[in-house]
């Protein structure tokens, strides 16, 4: 018997077996973990189930101003909102409306400017004030899209501190420096990318960060050249995710070898490693898929993007807090990571099915799980924060607590 066409078919299914495997064992954790939501009825978010299916427009995106007095919130049919913070009112449209979803919206930190970033990857930019209206003043394709994309995750989009500079990264892999009028300063195309390149902007505005394969590139803010005298930082494997903390002296860096560094700025030292594999479904190549400081940076986050965990790391020890729970994650999915302004709260988002959420206190050295549903992580300001959900939007404190809702 010829045993060669044999060898040649396992060989081809070989891969169709593993992804069955992993697809089969992640359904079984999804129902595990479904049932793993500790109650908290003190402050609890209460579950919300997906609308049924419509036609009707609802929320999927919001912004919130610096001071959380006002957020901008973009619907599936692209209008754009602006709504009072303490009581979720609708005060003014912005005009005109998108030509697609939106895909990201941001304020600036002074307030003056609104961008917009749509489905199909045209920028938008308003100029005014919350009390006296907005103005577009550009609407330009900001990049040529070369992929086909069905989720969210395919872009980012921040301005500087200083409120004159906006950088933009899609799943095409670039990254891009704007003025505030919308006028292109540079792009750059990082080799080695998986998903969008991460990006981060230094606490004083002066200097923006990337990825680059295995490094951090820095670039000046006022036209995008390199800094004298600031290398490349060379973190010995690819990156998936950074951050800065906010004190500018020290970044966290998340790689596809399961590990997340510690790295000082100042002369690139690397003050600690963790190795961070999925407990339930190790991958060799898992990325750490989001890292994120507490607005104080006493602390770290980071979240694996294959299965799903979150580790806290304390920053003054050096030395893991906590790690949760599994949460259900959709396989190479990207996640978000959200810290409330107090520092009690993190949230956990994925993009499977139009956003699942997962919702933390942090309590003796543990995450206590009080929400798990549909919706987006929160986004915040200094005094309040905005919750998009399924249902509708909710508007929170300082400290996650509820302040008032409204349909979507």
């Amino acid at each position: 018997m010829n045993a060669l066409p044999l060898l040649v078919g396992l060989l081809l299914a070989g891969p169709l077996l593993r992804v069955f495997m992993i697809d089969s064992a992640y359904l079984l954790l999804l129902a595990m973990g479904l049932s793993q939501a500790e109650p908290d009825s003190a402050a609890r978010l209460s579950t919300v189930e997906p609308p049924p299916r419509t036609t009707e427009s609802y929320a999927v995106e919001a912004a919130t101003s610096a001071s959380g007095d006002w957020f901008v919130v973009g619907w599936s049919d692209g209008r754009l909102a602006i709504l009072d913070g303490a009581t979720g009112r609708t005060t003014r449209a912005l005009e005109p409306p998108l030509s697609s979803v939106p895909w990201e919206l941001a304020i600036s930190h002074d307030g003056r400017r609104i961008a917009a970033l749509d489905e199909d990857a045209r920028l938008w930019i308003w100029a005014g004030s919350e009390a006296g209206g907005f103005l577009c003043i550009q609407r330009t394709q900001a990049v040529v899209l070369r992929q086909v994309h069905g989720y969210r995750f395919g872009a980012e989009l921040a301005w500087s501190p200083r409120g004159d500079r906006l950088a933009l990264s899609t799943q095409e892999g670039d990254v891009s420096l704007w003025t505030a009028e919308g006028v292109p300063l540079r792009t750059w195309r990082p080799a080695g990318r998986r998903w969008t390149t991460p990006f981060a902007w230094s606490p004083d505005g002066e200097q923006l960060l990337f990825a680059a394969g295995d490094r951090i590139r820095t670039r000046a803010a006022e036209d995008g050249a390199p800094v004298p005298g600031v290398p490349d930082l060379v973190c010995g494997s690819l990156i998936s995710s950074f951050d800065i903390r906010p004190d500018g002296e020290t970044v966290v860096t998340g790689h596809r070898t399961c590990y997340a560094r510690v790295w000082r700025l100042a002369d690139g030292a690397r003050r600690a490693e963790f190795y961070c594999p999925d407990p339930i479904i190790f991958v060799e190549d898992d990325d750490l898929g989001a890292v994120a400081f507490s607005p104080d940076g006493s602390r770290c986050a980071w979240s694996s993007r294959e299965g799903s965990w979150i580790w806290i790391l304390d920053m003054e020890t050096l030395e893991l807090e906590a790690k949760s729970g599994y949460l259900n994650a959709h396989f190479f999915e990207a996640l978000e990571l959200e810290w409330s302004p107090t520092g009690e709260r993190i949230w956990s988002a994925f993009e499977c099915g139009g956003g699942w959420m997962n919702g933390f206190t942090i309590r003796e050295g543990r995450l206590k799980k009080e929400y798990q549903g549909h919706g987006h992580v929160p986004r915040f300001g200094r005094k309040r924060g905005i919750w998009l959900n399924r249902d509708g939007i909710t508007g929170l404190a300082p400290d996650g607590e509820r302040l008032w809702a409204r349909e979507r």
